[in-house]
């Protein structure tokens, strides 16, 4: 089992949730990780973090468990130079383009991950890769029971957290003006926004069921940018679009006539 070094604080926020299957606890601390809670810890430069959950089926029945993971804000320094997340869990590690787990887990009544000591990674190790300088990082999971997403336990990791303030000012004046035109839209529209430096983007159009059905990298200017997209064999209806620069995560309603 890997061993991960890190200065955790548990920051719980008890909040009433429907009655689940599922009890997660910090494996090194053996503390609880109540539904909505947060888990704050710092990074080293270019080391991998671990932070190693252990999974417990509470109910009298066997369930199966599956985890997805949400890249809330990751710290990017550069082009080619950010943080990268990533996760292992029921014996498999997943690669940083892979938030969805890829085998399911199976707990008897009462069973917990760590159980079967035979097993590596069996149990969800959330692990970040830092950047070559230290930056904010927010990074959700959530397990859940595989036939039925309302058994489910969602907490966040935060990374370095004493410098997200810092992080989000900076990153408040990158990208400004993100508009998109003609919308409603047929056929094409433009998105269009300013950036103070010269920097990679990561443009999506995501329907309403939170798929992505367009995906394009782009170099950024400084100054005014303009980024023309196809819209042709998409359905009418509402969809978002997303501009991704390193932590920033802008959206906007498209709708598609």
């Amino acid at each position: 089992m890997k061993k991960s070094f890190l200065f955790l604080v548990l920051a719980a926020s008890f909040k009433f949730s429907a009655q689940t299957s599922i009890a997660l606890s910090v494996q090194s601390t053996s503390a609880a990780i109540p539904a909505s809670s947060t888990l704050s810890t710092t990074t080293v430069p270019l080391q991998k973090n671990t932070i190693t959950v252990d999974v417990k089926n509470t109910s009298a029945v066997t369930h199966t468990y599956d985890v997805k993971r949400y890249d809330v804000v990751i710290n990017m320094k550069g082009r080619g130079d950010s943080a990268v997340a990533n996760f292992c869990f029921a014996t498999l590690c997943t690669g940083k383009e892979v938030t969805l787990s890829l085998v399911p887990l199976i707990l008897k009544a009462g069973e917990s991950a760590s159980t079967d000591t035979s097993a590596d990674y069996n149990m969800l190790d959330a692990d970040l890769i830092e950047a070559s300088a230290l930056g904010f990082s927010s990074v959700k999971y959530t397990v859940f029971e595989s036939n039925n997403h309302n058994d489910s336990v969602q907490f966040t990791i935060k990374y370095n957290a004493n410098l997200m303030l810092t992080g989000l000012k900076e990153l408040s004046q990158n990208l400004s003006s993100f508009g998109v035109f003609p919308n409603p839209a047929k056929g094409n529209t433009t998105i269009s926004f300013m950036s103070n430096k010269e920097n990679t983007a990561n443009i999506f159009v995501v329907n309403t069921i939170g798929q992505t059905v367009i995906s394009k990298e782009v170099t950024l200017v400084s100054g005014k940018n303009s980024v023309p997209l196809d819209l042709q064999g998409l359905p009418s209806g509402v969809y978002f679009v997303q501009v991704k620069d390193g932590e920033i995560n802008l959206s906007k309603k498209l709708i598609i006539e």
